[in-house]
């Protein structure tokens, strides 16, 4: 048996940075620190101009697929009749294929900076990427937000990690797969089992 101290901490799978990909104020604040959250739920919201503008530009794209798809199928049905020249037809089909490409771009713009198509005009919505609990939250309503910032940090507590310190004169006792007992300073009395997943290969010589 060796007995060892450690520390808890979050599985790396089940653990998400959530922030804004652009710059924004931020309106609304949905959790606080401690809060459960479903995956997809709305964390905080953010006012941003520049998607604002990106949205718009995307309202505007699709107006003009919908403008050009007509006009390249009325050219098409009067070059058929004869009563316009094919080139018209040929112009306008080149038109409509630029206004497609335009639309597909200013979607791409929209999602890029993690914001809706259909969405509120200039409002992105932080939301959770998975179910948990929001463990870190560093933003407040009113402050301006940079793409930088890890606004909330949210972990699917449902298993967790435990950092052993181990010294190395101890090392060959411990295998990954071993069965492990932990329990707190409190006392024994909630001692939780589990098994050792990974030994490092690398020794801390300050410790």
């Amino acid at each position: 048996i060796v007995h060892v101290t450690g520390s808890v901490t979050y599985d790396p799978d089940k653990v998400a940075a959530v922030g804004a990909r652009i710059s924004g104020r931020v309106r609304k604040v949905h959790k606080l620190e401690g809060d459960q959250v479903k995956r997809h739920e709305v964390l905080a919201e953010i006012e941003s101009a520049e998607l604002g503008e990106a949205q718009a530009a995307l309202i505007s794209a699709r107006a003009h697929v919908a403008a050009a798809g007509a006009n390249e199928k009325r050219e098409k049905e009067l070059a058929q009749a004869k009563i316009s020249s094919f080139r018209d037809a040929e112009l306008a089909a080149a038109n409509a294929a630029a206004a497609r490409a335009e639309l597909l771009a200013a979607e791409g713009r929209v999602r890029a900076m993690g914001g809706s198509a259909d969405g509120e005009p200039g409002i992105l919505l932080l939301q959770s990427p998975l179910a948990g609990k929001v463990v870190q939250r560093q933003l407040s309503r009113g402050q301006f937000v940079e793409p930088t910032l890890t606004a909330f940090k949210v972990a699917d507590l449902s298993r967790v990690f435990i950092e052993l310190a181990v010294f190395e004169r101890e090392l060959p006792s411990i295998r990954s797969g071993d069965s492990v007992e932990v329990s707190s300073p409190s006392g024994p009395s909630n001692a939780v089992k589990g098994t050792v997943s990974y030994v490092g290969d690398e020794i801390d010589l300050e410790t």
